[in-house]
């Protein structure tokens, strides 16, 4: 190695540390054909057009890989990083995964998987019972098939796959639903903003005194109109704290004013105003809330003050245990509702809401 003359004592020894070091960081470009290999003490690997599978070493292992399409951890603690291009990767037994710059799709394999992730756009579990803990950095992402979810120290927004699933979260501020069937269990003291879109969902919502917010967006949530099956149900429901916010296309539909502030009122049988009234705790009880044609809730609504066709109204009916959350929208100016003018969104178990539960969100 030549180094000019004129560097200083200091300064050509700290370019030799240099090369030195350089020269101990490996970094591996797999041919194109398609690889299956094992490796140890490698620092950045990439990977080619082919499909290539990845062991790593047993000792544990600290690699950054870009264009690897499946990677095995081995027995010590792997810390895996994604490259700037971004991708989809299968992983196994890896314990610590960040994604890059680029957008990250992760497939855990099936057995069951416990690490923690950061910078993942898109995560889905296995066969097995996945734990997947999120970094302090926070996270935007698409959550799949796993069982247990943690948030870090800043903001989680996690939207949940469209097939449905079991999940149990803490630490996560923001959860949207996908099309299936979630069944969501909240267990931590931080508040959350679920917002479960359509399918039968279900929520227990957590027990420390936050202020849980479950949304509803569209008249499209919960059950078809007339139907005693498809709609919500959220447990743990603390009418002192936690709150209905409606948005969107259902917001409008009730906030006839458009003035943001819930027109709420007590009615008994027949005394409903659908001119006026916005949301409706119903004074009388009902004998059921979901038997067949809601009959039962029909009944106890009775006759329809002022009903105009397109006009709409929010009722909260208690059966002496549970709220049912309901949306009658007329299709003429009749008084009587029709099996197919009333919805059920969803069933509060054990409370009793009142107009004070709803808010109107954004």
């Amino acid at each position: 190695m030549n180094h000019p003359a004129r560097f200083s004592g200091a300064r050509l020894l700290a370019i030799v540390l240099k090369e030195i070091l350089q020269t101990l960081r490996d970094r591996v470009t797999l041919g194109d054909a398609g690889n299956s290999m094992a490796v140890s003490a490698l620092e950045t690997l990439i990977g080619g057009r082919g499909l290539d599978q990845v062991m790593l070493a047993g000792g544990g292992a600290t690699i950054s890989v870009e264009g690897i399409e499946s990677l095995i951890g081995g027995s010590g603690t792997d810390f895996v990083f994604t490259g700037a291009v971004g991708g989809t990767l299968w992983a196994k037994g890896v314990d610590v995964l960040v994604g890059g710059s680029g957008t990250d799709a992760v497939r855990l394999a099936d057995g069951g998987n416990s690490l923690l992730v950061r910078g993942l756009e898109t995560l889905t579990g296995g066969n097995g019972t996945d734990i997947v803990t999120i970094g302090n950095s926070g996270a935007t992402m698409l959550v799949s098939g796993i069982e247990t979810l943690i948030g870090g120290a800043s903001r989680e927004v996690i939207t949940l796959g469209s097939q449905g699933g079991t999940i149990r979260v803490s630490g996560v501020e923001t959860l949207t639903g996908g099309n299936g069937a979630d069944i969501v269990t909240v267990a931590d003291a931080k508040a959350i903003r679920f917002e479960g879109g359509a399918g039968a969902d279900q929520i227990a919502l957590g027990t420390s005194q936050v202020a849980d917010q479950v949304v509803y967006r569209n008249a499209g949530d919960g059950a078809a109109a007339g139907a005693n099956t498809g709609f919500d149900r959220i447990t743990n429901f603390q009418t002192a704290l936690d709150s209905l916010s409606l948005v969107g296309s259902l917001r409008s539909l009730l906030d006839r004013n458009s003035d943001g502030v819930v027109q709420g009122a007590d009615r008994a049988t027949g005394q409903i105003d659908m001119a006026n009234d916005e949301v409706v705790r119903l004074t009388t009880t009902a004998s059921s809330l979901n038997d067949d044609s809601l009959i039962a809730i029909r009944t106890a609504i009775g006759a329809l003050k002022n009903p105009t066709a397109g006009s709409s109204v929010m009722v909260l009916a208690s059966d002496e245990t549970d709220t049912g959350v309901y949306v009658v929208t007329k299709t003429n100016g009749e008084q009587s509702i029709t099996s197919g003018e009333i919805k059920l969104l969803g069933v509060v178990s054990n409370a009793k809401l009142g107009s004070g539960n709803i808010t109107f969100g954004g």
